[in-house]
C-alpha cells in the first residue's frame, strides 16, 4: 500500500497542490511504517529513503538507505544491495558528505559490474548498466571535490570500459566498414 500511495502521489497529484502531495507521502511513510512493525524488509526501508530523499529530508533518507543496505545484503540479494548502497552514496553526496558517499557508491559500482558480468546476453548486458552510469557520475564528482584525481580517473576508465566492451560484444564497432 505504501509504494501504491508513494507512486500515485508523486504522479498524480499536481505540484501546484502542496497540501496534497504532502499528506500523500506521509499517507505513504505511514504504510511503509505499519508494514516494519509487522515485519521488517529492505523494500520498506528502500521506500521509505526515497520518500525522505523525495522531500529533502536527507538524514532520514540515509538512515533507511543504510537498514535497507544491511537487509539486502544480509538476505544475499545483491541487486538490490547496488540499489540501496547507490541511492545512500547519492544521498550523502547531496547532504554535502562526499567523502562518506565514496565507499557505498563504490561497493554499489562493484556490485552492479560483476552482477553484469554474469549476463548472458550482450544486449541485456549494455541495458543493465545503462540507467546505472549516474553512479559513475556522482562518484568522479565526489573524488574530484576531495582532490582524488588519480582515483577519479580510474572511474572514467572503467565507465568508459564497460560502454566499449558493450559496444564490442554486439560487433557495434566497425560494422559495415571494408
Amino acid at each position: 500500500l505504501g509504494l501504491l500511495e508513494y507512486s500515485k502521489t508523486i504522479t498524480e497529484i499536481p505540484s501546484d497542490s502542496v497540501e496534497r502531495f504532502a499528506a500523500g507521502i506521509e499517507r505513504a511513510r505511514g504504510y511503509y511504517y505499519e508494514s516494519l512493525q509487522v515485519f521488517p524488509t529492505g523494500d520498506a526501508h528502500f521506500n521509505l529513503g526515497n520518500s525522505y530523499a523525495f522531500t529533502d529530508d536527507l538524514d532520514s533518507a540515509i538512515t533507511h538507505m543504510k537498514k535497507a543496505a544491511e537487509i539486502y545484503t544480509g538476505n544475499g540479494y545483491r541487486n538490490q544491495q547496488s540499489l540501496a548502497l547507490g541511492n545512500l552514496g547519492v544521498y550523502m553526496f547531496r547532504n554535502a558528505q562526499p567523502g562518506d558517499a565514496i565507499q557505498p557508491l563504490g561497493e554499489a559500482i562493484g556490485i552492479l559490474e560483476e552482477l553484469r558480468g554474469n549476463v548472458a546476453s550482450v544486449e541485456l548486458r549494455s541495458s543493465f548498466i545503462s540507467n546505472k552510469y549516474y553512479l559513475y557520475e556522482y562518484m568522479i564528482t565526489a573524488l574530484l571535490q576531495l582532490g582524488r584525481t588519480e582515483a577519479a580517473f580510474e572511474y572514467v576508465e572503467r565507465a568508459k570500459a564497460r560502454s566499449f566492451l558493450d559496444m564490442l560484444g554486439s560487433k557495434a564497432i566497425g560494422e559495415g566498414k571494408e
